[in-house]
């Protein structure tokens, strides 16, 4: 059977799962990466998810980029993130934490609040943690864990959720300690960059030009750019190309698409134009990254 689209996998594919504890398709708690074995080729993940390595040693590849995750290691997966399972050592121990974020806006919006330290989570997802650091969070988990298995108790859910709000408000201070001083963007310049961000998200397949998303925000092309690159560093238009360029290379590595059938799923007039735009970005063919 060809595959024509991107896998995905939320909260609600995990229920049922032996080893995998779940609140409806609010919440996921589990520490064996075998309970998902789709993870062990690159999928979408329709959660937000944190994950800590206590033990042992995981190499994740999160958008293509691998990620080597040591103990003490945490690190968070962002809804629509590219995940896939390269490889774990025998001795791994390590904790999964997953919500789904239309059911638990509450608790998402807490990163939200401080979008210097969302910005700087979404290009540094690994935190490091000390010994206390680990400490706190291998307490929060077993915590979570032991009330989640409690399924006869009526206030389950809400004693669940306010053990996740005071691990994301730890989170977020640990986050913040870590974030240059230098390099803290403006609240302007973020609350601008975050509405880039959640229309880029919508928007990448059919619109690549910084004017389509300066015109939904009432702004004028070379101000959103301005901002967007003063909060995190990049340009609205190099957002927008490394969106498109990454999802062109996970359906290039994850589908039996044809690279015409690619061009036209991310709105090119012609395969010649899309092959121009991939190599002049990656310096290589869509066919040759294929193959390699």
């Amino acid at each position: 059977m060809k595959i024509t689209k991107i896998p995905q996998l939320g909260i609600r594919f995990t229920q049922n799962i032996p080893g995998i504890i779940t609140l409806g398709e609010d919440f996921a708690i589990f520490d064996d990466l075998s309970a998902v074995p789709a993870l062990e080729h690159p999928i979408r993940i329709e959660a937000l998810v944190l994950s800590m390595c206590l033990k042992g040693r995981m190499d994740l590849s999160i958008n293509m980029e691998r990620r080597s995750i040591a103990p003490g290691d945490m690190i968070l997966i962002r809804p629509n993130n590219i995940l896939q399972h390269l490889s774990h050592s025998d001795d791994l121990s390590a904790v999964f934490i997953a919500m789904n974020v239309h059911s638990t806006v509450d608790i998402i919006s807490l990163i939200k609040r401080t979008l210097p330290t969302y910005h700087y989570m979404k290009e540094a997802p690994l935190i490091h943690l000390d010994d206390q650091e680990r400490q706190c969070f291998s307490e929060y988990y077993r915590l979570l864990k032991a009330k989640a298995a409690a399924t006869d108790n009526p206030m389950r859910r809400e004693i669940i959720i306010n053990i996740v709000r005071a691990m994301i408000c730890d989170l977020i201070y640990i986050s913040q300690c870590r974030i240059p001083q230098d390099n803290t963007p403006k609240r302007r310049e973020d609350q601008l960059a975050e509405l880039f961000f959640r229309q880029m998200e919508k928007s990448f397949r059919e619109h690549r030009d910084v004017a389509y998303y300066a015109d939904k925000l009432c702004l004028t092309p070379k101000y959103l750019s301005q901002m967007v690159k003063k909060a995190t560093g990049r340009t609205a238009g190099q957002w927008i190309d490394y969106r498109v360029i990454l999802e062109a290379k996970v359906l290039l590595q994850t589908t039996d698409m044809t690279v015409q059938q690619i061009s036209q799923e991310l709105n090119f007039p012609n395969q010649s134009f899309f092959g121009k735009y991939f190599k002049n970005l990656t310096g290589i063919s869509p066919q040759k990254y294929r193959k390699a």
